[in-house]
């Protein structure tokens, strides 16, 4: 009686909340932009489908939503969205982590331009590196995609597209914390098209800890980031037509102990081909390089990189049935250097092969799916996974659906091969383990997807994780080791309106991650969630709004951080047909929180920005 009971409590006050939000947005219901609210995404299928055919719980962020929101990072862009929980250790440029349904942080797959870009080492990507005006779409799929793309992608994937200007624009900011922002791209073509994107940051920032932490220092830790973003288009032939993505990032992040230099870059090439009716297929050739340079009483220099080819190909066999079917081969190599002594750390390389294949098909009213995959990694052998799904129109307004499916995370090389520390006891500490397995899940949901009209839609899903064999440093001298559970359950509530004057979203989840051995809380997730935005728009173009999240309380280690609530707010105003004046009030009412215990987060904070961008 107590879980339903808490079931109720849960969903009672989001719902209220949503349903006021329904029915005063009635008013607005003439000129719809429909496809706004169902956009095209490729991520969830490897193919492209509407959110709303999708057999997954999905969330496109457009440039628009980009620009309205005023956001500089992907922190600022991805806190807001259902079922993610982010946690920083203190301001813009230090460590940040991403939960994704109460999953750990390296367990979301992250992809920029059809490139894995995770850390070869932590295994989590660095948020902090990619700007948000260096964005031109993220699409989100929650749930397991191993049977997809392999290792990585137990909570969900998140995939991200670079900037591709079609004309000139610059935007400048200045504000709180001795910032500034400047930004500028251009891009254009016919046949061949091309864009580039620069982007400038500089925050004197706030000290990113407080007296909660034995190495607390209450000086400023600014950050400074610079990069740059490229994309060639070139048809060879009306079926064929080549694609250069390219990224680059260089930072410097200060924190309490040091300084850590980073220096990002991506390279992807690709070719598709559409000759024939019945078969496509795309080939993509990428890799990544990251250096992180860490500036501490004990300096290190590490340097990683990834080599990626997939070949991806799409058989039609008739118009009710699809197959996706691909090889697709990484390898990663990593170098850790002690700048004191001179001395390699290590030097480690891995590889993995994978073969997969997805069937998609449409029996009348119903969808079906079956995915699997088959990957062979240099270390631990062969891993295969699978999903199936299956979706229903119940009515033209309301479709349900359901899917099962298994995934795994590979050990990263720090885990496998880091020789550990030496304290001074002539034992080595945390050191890797060549022996460990791949961590292993298994995940169900059901979905409910009712379009109220042709401008409003509320989703709503209950999922649940099972995940065994978790990497802990708990064998002897704390050496790495498969040993934890763990298990998260929840749902997810979400609303969207996109009327000729109003845009508002809202979203609510509820989760319970517990470590199965005690049924403790995992560390820096909240059990509750809930985020509304909403714009209003002026017959002049301008637009205002304010975007709310309000956060339950979450476990870090021994202290109990409690739950928060902020509102930000913001202004886009046009003075001509090309110019728009830009405000945002961040924390508008100073709310003092923490989402790591020891690291401070901003106080109220005011920006201003000018923005030029053509009218095409």
């Amino acid at each position: 009686m107590s879980s339903i009971r808490n079931l109720f409590c849960a969903l009672f006050t989001p719902l209220s909340v949503i349903s006021c939000l329904c029915v005063s947005s009635y008013t607005f219901a003439e000129d719809k932009k429909e496809n706004e609210l169902n956009p095209v995404l490729v991520t969830a299928t490897r193919t492209a489908q509407t959110a709303d055919e999708t057999l997954a719980s999905v969330t496109v962020i457009t440039r628009e939503d980009i620009e309205t929101s005023q956001a500089q990072d992907l922190f600022e862009i991805l806190r807001m969205q259902s079922g993610i929980d982010m946690a920083r250790n203190g301001g813009t440029g230090n460590t940040t982590g991403l939960f994704l349904r109460g999953t750990n942080s390296d367990h979301t797959l992250v992809i920029i331009d059809g490139i894995r870009v995770a850390s070869e080492t932590t295994g989590q990507f660095a948020w902090h590196t990619l700007a948000a005006s260096q964005i031109e779409r993220i699409e989100i799929v929650r749930g397991p995609k191993a049977s997809l793309y392999g290792s990585d992608a137990i909570g969900g994937v998140v995939q991200i597209f670079t900037r591709q200007s079609q004309q000139p624009s610059f935007r400048i900011e200045t504000g709180s914390f001795g910032s500034s922002h400047a930004q500028t791209s251009i891009g254009g073509g016919d046949k061949i098209k091309f864009s580039l994107n620069l982007d400038l940051i500089h925050t004197e920032g706030f000290s990113a800890t407080n007296n909660k932490v034995s190495f607390f220092d209450p000086d400023k830790d600014g950050f400074d980031s610079k990069s740059v973003n490229g994309n060639l288009t070139i048809p060879l032939s009306n079926k064929i037509v080549l694609t250069f993505n390219g990224w680059f990032n260089q930072s410097e992040s200060e924190f309490d102990n040091g300084i850590t230099d980073n220096t990002n870059k991506l390279f992807s090439t690709q070719i598709s081909h559409s000759a024939y009716t019945f078969w496509d297929y795309s080939l993509r050739v990428g890799k990544t390089v990251d250096e992180a340079q860490t500036r501490i009483d004990f300096p290190s220099n590490i340097t990683s990189e990834r080599n990626e080819i997939d070949w991806q190909n799409n058989i039609t066999l008739n118009e009710n049935h699809f197959i996706t079917t691909g090889i697709n081969i990484y390898a990663d190599k990593a170098e850790n250097i002690d700048t004191t002594l001179a001395t390699t750390i290590f030097d480690e390389d891995i590889d993995n092969s994978a073969f997969y294949s997805n069937w998609q098909g449409t029996f009348g009213d119903n969808d079906l799916q079956l995915g699997a995959r088959f990957d062979d990694h240099s270390e631990f052998g062969t891993e295969a996974t699978g999903q199936i799904a299956w979706g229903m129109d119940i009515y033209p307004s309301l479709r349900l659906w359901a899917s099962y499916g298994t995934a795994f995370k590979a050990p990263t090389i720090n885990e496998l091969f880091h020789p550990g520390f030496d304290f001074g006891s002539g034992s080595l500490f945390f050191s890797g383990n060549p022996n460990l397995n791949p961590e292993n899940s298994k995940s169900s949901e059901i979905g409910l997807l009712y379009k109220i009209a042709n401008n409003q839609k509320l989703n709503f899903n209950i999922h649940k994780t099972k995940i065994d064999n978790l990497i802990e440093f708990a064998g002897i001298n704390n050496q790495g080791i498969n040993i934890n559970k763990a298990s998260i359950e929840g749902f997810e509530l979400s609303y969207h309106l996109l009327s000729k004057y109003w845009k508002a979203s809202g979203n609510y989840s509820f989760q319970q991650a517990r470590d199965d051995s005690d049924d403790s809380r995992l560390l820096r997730r909240a059990d509750r969630k809930l985020t509304l935005s909403i714009y209003r728009k002026l017959a002049n173009g301008a637009n205002f709004g304010s975007n709310i999240l309000a956060s339950s309380d979450r476990l870090d280690r021994s202290s109990q951080l409690p739950g928060y609530g902020i509102v930000n707010l913001n202004l886009n105003y046009p003075l001509n047909t090309d110019l728009t004046l830009q405000a945002k009030l961040e924390n508008a009412f100073n709310k003092e929180y923490e989402l790591a215990s020891g690291f401070n987060t901003a106080d109220r904070a005011v920006y201003i920005a000018l923005s030029y961008k053509p009218k095409p």
